[in-house]
């Protein structure tokens, strides 16, 4: 038997972060339970599995944290929660993360698409430093409008400051990422590239990310361009 509604899926993640699937409409509305239609009495339960790959692809090693809701479609509150479980995932070998690295560097090579956006994913969640040179290279692969959105999405997993030329370069492919990037590595060599990008091109990120580095200059001109050509 199957049970109708939407299970909402509720993890964790170990870096805090609080996912939720399906996050886009869609996702497990039928999903097989111990039970069809009855009603529950207090400390009655009913079972159900879902299958988290068939949802999301967890790759960031760690302690994981999960729960399923159960309840109407459109954001109306649940009608009731299972309790959390809890699970780890182990990183991933030598071995296995090499081949993670040469298979997108094949991936690309070969410009296929879907490939390069499952070993991103992957490799960004790991946030291993190891892959920041494949990340990068596939990042500022001129005219490959796919394997540069997939990759640079994966390099801003990482925190790592020596990434600030790569964000500046890749201004003009991923000017809103590459802004928020600058502004969060907090690196004085970004200052000068935003106020250009900010002041030339009306670009408000790179102008918010000026003002989170201390400078508000560029908003204020922002504001004040505005209003002129109000009049």
């Amino acid at each position: 038997e199957h049970i109708s509604m939407r299970f909402d899926l509720e993890i964790v993640m170990p870096d805090g972060d609080r996912r939720t699937y399906p996050d886009h409409g869609r996702g497990p509305d039928w999903a097989p339970t111990s039970d069809y239609v009855r009603t529950l009495e207090p400390g009655e339960v009913i079972t159900t599995a879902i299958d988290l790959r068939r949802h999301c692809r967890p790759a960031q090693p760690g302690a994981y944290r999960a729960r399923l809701s159960y309840g109407p479609p459109g954001g109306r509150p649940p009608r009731t929660q299972s309790g959390w479980i809890e699970f780890a995932i182990e990183p991933p070998s030598g071995k296995h993360f090499d081949g993670l690295v040469a298979e997108l560097a094949e991936a690309l090579s070969q410009d296929d698409a879907g490939r390069v956006a499952r070993v991103c994913y992957t490799l960004g969640e790991l946030r291993d430093p190891r892959a920041i040179d494949a990340l990068r290279a596939g990042a500022l692969l001129p005219g490959r409008t796919h394997a540069v959105r997939e990759a640079s999405q994966a390099l801003a997993k990482f925190n790592t400051p020596a990434l600030a030329p790569t964000w500046i370069e890749l201004f003009d492919s991923r000017p809103d990422l590459a802004a928020e990037q600058l502004a969060k590595l907090g690196d004085p060599r970004a200052m000068e590239p935003l106020r250009e990008h900010a002041i030339d091109s009306g670009h408000v990120g790179a102008a918010k990310a000026l003002a989170e580095l201390g400078d508000d200059s560029a908003m204020r001109f922002l504001r004040w361009d505005t209003l002129r050509s109000m009049d």
